[in-house]
């Protein structure tokens, strides 16, 4: 996966996006014709599909029932899902992946994977959150033949899924949105010896293709550049946009023109 973008808002850029290998979109905000224009150009198309936590804002929260609830991020104002739910991962499958997957929909961008731990402490409760998730990725893969998967982060079951993904993402290696705060900000010296640590374990152990996504606003375009240069240099696919991910942001092609 050599070049990756991700562009979660309306009106999509295809002129610029059709440069790209890949690109992960909101499902809820691309038009029938702009997903048949990207697939047409031979890019793989991947739905954004948040497995961990729903937004409240989202068109189908009302379809969530509460006892899949584990409670509360506070950050984002959404919740947090209970991954050994067998209701809530049938729910995923056979109605928002499935959704997904008869609109055109190829491949699934899975986010919010970790989200969990928030409420989750005991190694007991982690091992039985782990296990829901390990199940629902078989069960996409067993529904949907031929379906590609991404993951954002997920490391802890990299042992189980690993050959049933085709890469994996992880956000902030240099610089991040803290939305306590609202703002951007460099990560921390140990936050990014951690990450980085770990980007090498799934790069040498899994051998699956790696793609950093870094946070800055549009008017720093030379900061950005940077940024990305950075991530390429480490032999990952960069992209650094926005928080919202709703602007055209700084990837592969921008670094080799």
């Amino acid at each position: 996966m050599d070049s990756s973008a991700f562009f979660y808002g309306k009106n999509l850029p295809l002129y610029q996006l059709e440069k790209y290998q890949c690109v992960v979109v909101e499902p809820e905000n691309i038009t029938p014709k702009e997903l048949v224009f990207l697939k047409n150009k031979g890019i793989s198309v991947y739905a954004y599909l948040s497995i961990g936590e729903v937004e409240i804002n989202t068109s189908w929260f009302k379809e969530c029932n509460k006892n899949w609830v584990l409670g509360v991020n506070k950050s984002w104002n959404s919740r947090v899902m209970d991954m050994s739910s067998n209701d809530w991962c049938d729910f995923l499958i056979h109605n928002r992946a499935n959704d997904l997957w008869q609109r055109g929909y190829q491949g699934f961008f899975f986010d919010t994977i970790d989200s969990y731990r928030l409420y989750t402490k005991t190694t007991t409760g982690l091992l039985t959150q782990q296990l829901g998730i390990i199940n629902l990725t078989r069960a996409i893969k067993q529904e949907f033949s031929g379906v590609h998967l991404l993951f954002n982060r997920g490391f802890d079951i990299l042992d189980e899924v690993s050959d049933l993904i085709d890469g994996i993402v992880a956000e902030s290696l240099f610089t991040s949105w803290n939305p306590q705060a609202s703002l951007y900000q460099t990560v921390p010296q140990s936050d990014y010896e951690w990450l980085l640590e770990k980007l090498f374990m799934v790069r040498d152990k899994y051998k699956l293709p790696i793609t950093v996504i870094d946070y800055l606003p549009d008017n720093q375009q030379e900061r950005r550049m940077e940024i990305a240069r950075k991530i390429f240099d480490l032999q990952f696919t960069p992209w650094v946009s926005t928080m919202a991910l709703n602007t055209m942001g700084v990837g592969t092609p921008d670094l080799t023109r």
